[in-house]
């Protein structure tokens, strides 16, 4: 009988050894000791053991917590290389489980390099998610500046956030960043060709407005110190600047407009009135064309004097809106529509005199 109980103490105390060895300690001396009655040395075995188990049972559902952590976190990941073999050799220890992951044991130490992998993963998905969330953010800036209609103004880009964002079941593979990275360029290639559109609209506003010519080489100038949206949020805002500029001008562009044509119809007019052959006919389709020069001729002379007031009242207004002088085609237009000869314009007009005109065809 005592020969038995030996073999059953025998027994319990390699469990016990085994048992603290996979938790990297050893096991009390005094569960060791051989003294006292054998059966209280079982009696301490045993309770050593469950005491053991339960620390054991502790342990291993820490490592599987941080296990199964360290899994789902590698999935969404598609995988993680690290530069450190030691991480890498545990990473794959603990993806494939099995005996290389029980052959770890519970110690501490392994329990903590358990632990310190999981916050490497970890870390690489920050890295990724901090990255991703910033080219998303990039994406929507992007998109804010093409989409955003000539007829408005940019919003301000460093407040525009991103409208897809990282969240606790996203997918960080390296072919989703991959894919992330060539939509932003996608994205930078059409905000470049929205930069060009941009361009030529401003150009032919400039040309609409009259802006001279230095103060467009002064833009572009700097135009070329910057890049990707920064670029494309300065010319926009020329463009609306210039757009808004136009608006205002709009009714004086018009009045300009409607004298350059009187001016050229009172030209053409100069011209035929001074041809005398035209009084050579006696048909009755003289008699017409002088009794139109006739009245273009009264017209004329009540209209261009109260088209150039108008144009001057509008010049200006925009100039005190503005605190600038304006400018049309590259000159000063006030100085040159005060100093223009309204008398002696208008007096050409009298180059032909249409009643004696009548006379000599009669």
């Amino acid at each position: 009988e005592q020969e038995k109980q030996l073999a059953v103490l025998a027994g319990l105390r390699s469990t016990l050894v085994k048992h603290w060895q996979s938790l990297g300690e050893a096991p009390e001396e005094e569960t060791m000791r051989d003294s006292g009655p054998i059966s209280d040395r079982v009696a301490r075995c045993k309770e050593a053991i469950q005491k053991a188990e339960a620390v054991i049972e502790e342990r291993v559902a820490t490592r599987t917590v941080s296990v199964d952590e360290t899994k789902r976190l590698v999935n969404q990941l598609g995988g993680c290389d690290f530069e450190d073999a030691g991480s890498q050799s545990l990473l794959e220890t603990v993806m494939h489980g099995g005996a290389d992951l029980e052959a770890l044991g519970l110690s501490p130490e392994a329990l903590s390099r358990i632990d310190r992998l999981l916050e490497l993963v970890r870390e690489e998905k920050g890295r990724r998610a901090e990255e991703f969330n910033r080219l998303q953010r990039v994406i929507s800036q992007y998109r804010a500046c093409i989409e955003c209609p000539d007829s408005e103004d940019l919003p301000e880009v460093s407040k525009v956030e991103a409208e897809r964002g990282v969240d606790n079941d996203s997918t960080l593979t390296l072919d989703v960043m991959v894919a992330t990275k060539e939509e932003v360029g996608l994205k930078e290639r059409q905000l470049e060709d929205a930069f060009h559109v941009c361009l030529g609209k401003t150009r032919q506003i400039w040309d609409d407005v009259g802006k001279d010519q230095s103060g467009r080489d002064e833009f572009l100038e700097q135009l070329e110190g910057l890049e990707g949206i920064p670029r494309y949020a300065k010319l926009h805002r020329e463009y609306r600047n210039q757009h808004r500029k136009m608006e205002c001008l709009r009714p004086l562009l018009a009045k300009i407009r409607e004298r350059e044509n009187l001016v050229q119809k009172m030209s053409e007019f100069e011209i035929r009135a001074s041809d005398p052959n035209r009084l050579r006919s006696r048909s009755r389709g003289v008699f017409k064309e002088l009794q139109e020069e006739e009245n273009f001729r009264k017209k004329i002379k009540k209209q261009y004097p109260r088209l150039r007031e108008d144009i001057l009242r509008l010049v200006v207004e925009w100039e005190g809106l503005e605190g600038e002088a304006f400018v049309y085609q590259g000159e000063e237009y006030r100085p040159k529509l005060e100093s223009e000869d309204v008398k002696s314009l208008l007096l050409h007009l009298k180059t032909f005199d249409s009643k004696t005109a009548k006379a000599k065809v009669q």
